[in-house]
């Protein structure tokens, strides 16, 4: 669901697009920096497509207090884990 609501939004992105691959590498790494980005697409340069995913929503950057460097996260993606988390039952300790 998730990742059709993606695509949507990048309408208009090819479907080999560095800023596609970025979209599909969050729902491993939901809160990125900007060397995780480089890592998950192959290549420099990476604030370009990182600034594609916040013009669409995808992704909503922070200043991270102890790096003192930016951080991006995807909303949709955590509060999706979040709702998994709040059903599933907690194991006893």
């Amino acid at each position: 669901m998730i990742r059709e609501e993606f695509s949507q939004r990048l309408v208009g992105l090819r479907s080999d697009s560095a800023a596609r691959r970025l979209a599909d590498g969050l729902f491993a790494h939901p809160v990125m920096d900007a060397r995780l980005a480089e890592e998950v697409t192959g290549g420099t340069n990476v604030h370009r497509h990182i600034d594609a995913l916040v013009r669409t929503g995808i992704l909503v950057g922070r200043q991270d207090d102890k790096s003192r460097g930016m951080i991006w996260r995807s909303p949709d993606i955590l509060r999706a884990l979040d709702d998994h988390a709040a059903r599933v039952p907690r194991r006893g300790r």
